[in-house]
């Protein structure tokens, strides 16, 4: 019918630090499929009863800040969420646990978040989670050992996140479905992992600049999959002449990108 008042599907209010006050109510918006409200001055603190009504959501970003632990424990009961971005979380222990009840969740961002909590061995029942975003939070390496029991993860991609030092962890070779792996901004040292060599389905690795010195392993010769290397900016002295063979020109040049200038640059 002309002049029909159609259904708001998609809210962005995100990136406006000078919206304050309450959050707006969106509880008439059952049709709401996307809502961001991340990186706002909003103050109130929102509770499981704010998303009653908008069972259409499927994907949510919002600030930690004007969340609630009843909030986030009912994150089950958003059963079409399919993306969830959480901005300057600080606290709940059981924050993965609360995740787990999202049947058809397939990609989890976190920003500025606190991740130094106990991350349980059951995060191995997210069934179709597929991508993994950490930007500038605290996490431990327990929490890369419980990354390794999603067997569903493809993509997993820690950018400006500090705490993370010291060597790869060798974990990342039990993430055997990645095929996407992307850190940078971060204080690592020593030598690169020759587990990565297990990750048989790697299309993308991409560690620039983040301290990784010595010998390249020739375990990536095993990536056969493999599209996209970027490892600039490290301080690599050495490279298998297996390895040396396989990024040959020819092979970057049927790449996406093939970034290898640290090592051949002497």
């Amino acid at each position: 019918m002309k002049g029909s008042k159609q259904p708001l599907r998609v809210t962005d209010l995100s990136w406006n630090p000078n919206l304050s006050g309450h959050v707006p109510n969106f509880s008439s918006a059952a049709s709401l499929e996307t809502l961001w409200i991340y990186q706002t001055n909003f103050s109130n603190v929102i509770k499981s009863s704010y998303f009653s009504h908008l069972k259409a959501l499927t994907e949510l970003g919002i600030d930690g800040k004007i969340t609630s632990m009843d909030f986030i424990s009912s994150f089950g009961m958003l059963e079409s969420l399919t993306m969830i971005r959480l901005d300057s979380l600080r606290q709940l222990e059981s924050l993965f646990s609360w995740f787990e009840g999202i049947k058809n969740l397939r990609s989890l961002v976190f920003v500025d978040c606190n991740l130094s909590m106990t991350i349980p061995s059951s995060t191995r029942n997210f069934k179709n989670l597929t991508m993994l975003e950490i930007f500038e939070s605290n996490f431990t390496t327990q929490t890369l050992l419980a990354v390794g029991n999603i067997r569903s993860l493809e993509v997993f991609i820690i950018i400006g996140c500090g705490c993370l030092t010291g060597q790869l962890p060798s974990a990342i070779g039990n993430m055997i479905n990645f095929e996407r792996l992307f850190i940078a901004e971060c204080q690592l040292s020593g030598p690169m992992t020759h587990k990565v060599g297990a990750l048989k389905k790697l299309k993308s690795l991409v560690l620039p600049s983040i301290g990784l010195s010595g010998r390249i392993p020739s375990t990536i010769a095993n990536l056969t999959q493999l599209t996209e290397l970027q490892l600039e900016g490290n301080y690599f002295n050495s490279m298998d002449t297996l390895l040396a063979h396989k990024f040959t020109p020819n092979f970057c040049k049927s790449t996406y990108k093939c970034s290898l200038h640290t090592i051949f640059s002497s």
